[in-house]
């Protein structure tokens, strides 16, 4: 991918937008895989449970949701760098706090846990995913944690 389409000055707005947007997911910058084990995807959710990591090491779990390790040991210690996105909640053996953006209800972020087995909708202080609408309709993309940068200037009806 070398660019974006010009949505503004395009005669099908809509269309020029879906193709840019399939355009981003298809981009190795926004591809996440679930880091491999001995050639093998990882079947858990959450941080690594063996071997040596390295401060600053990145995970991404069954999920997809990704860790950064923020002390070097063997496994290290994790913190959940961004939440799986899905379009329901994962199964099976879910570590405390863990969160996840709920594609099918808007990129709404939840946590699972806190002194209860339930998931709890939480409010994150930066919208969860790398692409965004604001309350203008304008599309952002999520560069670091804390900047983004408009894409395009388009309208979203309801």
């Amino acid at each position: 991918m070398t660019h974006l389409f010009d949505v503004l000055n395009s005669t099908d707005p809509r269309a020029v937008l879906q193709a840019n947007l399939e355009r981003l997911d298809a981009s190795p910058a926004f591809m996440r895989l679930p880091s491999l084990i001995h050639g093998t995807a990882t079947p858990d959710l959450g941080s690594p449970t063996a071997g040596t990591f390295a401060l600053g090491d990145l995970w991404t779990d069954a999920a997809c949701a990704s860790w950064r390790c923020t002390a070097a040991g063997t496994p290290g210690a994790w913190v959940q760098w961004e939440p799986a996105t899905a379009a329901s909640f994962p199964t099976g053996a879910i570590p405390d706090g863990y969160r996840v953006a709920r594609c099918d209800e808007h990129g709404k972020l939840y946590y699972y846990g806190a002194g209860a087995a339930a998931w709890r909708e939480a409010i994150p202080t930066l919208p969860a995913g790398r692409i965004r609408f604001d309350d203008q309709g304008e599309l952002w993309l999520k560069c670091t944690d804390d900047l983004y940068r408009k894409l395009v200037g388009v309208l979203v009806d309801g």
